[in-house]
């Protein structure tokens, strides 16, 4: 590996660190958790869409929230790009079973 490959390799895991303390620093919503919804993950509105229309194929309750100020942790350096990129928050559930009248 060249000197060049072993730098992009190391800003890629940086940067990969840096996104991943972004996520476990976001706090879920306390309704959704209580109500039996499990955070899935944060991503762009479209790709949100298209992960919940994913998830109700594969036959779970799905839904997407926009990422709130307040869901963003303390002192957060990248929150304006959170902000910028319109991020939504995917929670989904297991379906609820009906009783059969």
């Amino acid at each position: 590996m060249s000197d060049r490959d072993t730098e992009i390799a190391a800003r890629f895991a940086a940067a990969e660190a840096e996104r991943l303390r972004f996520l476990e620093g976001l706090t879920p919503d306390p309704a959704r958790t209580h109500a039996g919804w499990e955070r899935r993950f944060v991503i762009e509105g479209t790709r949100a869409r298209e992960a919940v229309a994913l998830y109700r194929e594969l036959g779970f309750e799905a839904e997407s929230d926009p990422l709130k100020a307040t869901d963003l942790p303390d002192g957060c350096d990248t929150c304006q790009l959170a902000a910028l990129l319109a991020l939504e928050v995917v929670y989904t559930r297991r379906r609820q079973q009906t009783e059969a009248s």
